[in-house]
């Protein structure tokens, strides 16, 4: 799925789990995006642009596996304004995100 990002945002910290009263720790990076929104279906139908957040757990080893590289934080003020490949695994997590290159047109002969 091609999205473009309008944001990124690092949330860490920890929380007592309600169930367990155990002290849980959490570390995410989540890109904020828009992605195409246009399509018609079986009576549904969309125009223009939706939001979609991708929730990526922000660990180094996850990091780099999901984009190539560990990313600082000029490389995600970098992303803002830019186009992406977003893949996800059968398990609906995010496997890789990469930079979006449109395809090449190829001209006609005359």
């Amino acid at each position: 799925m091609v999205v473009e990002v309008i944001g990124t945002e690092i949330k860490s910290g920890s929380f007592t789990d309600p169930k367990t009263g155990k002290s849980i720790d959490y570390n995410n990076l989540f890109l904020y995006c828009t992605k195409e929104n246009t399509y018609s279906s079986e009576g549904s139908f969309g125009f223009g642009k939706s939001l979609l957040t991708v929730k990526i757990k922000n660990t180094v080893e996850n990091v780099t596996s999901v984009f190539g590289v560990c990313l600082s934080a000029d490389d995600l003020e970098g992303m803002i304004g830019q186009n992406y490949n977003v893949y996800y695994n059968e398990k609906q997590q995010v496997d890789s995100v990469t930079l979006f290159t449109p395809p090449v047109k190829q001209k006609k002969e005359a």
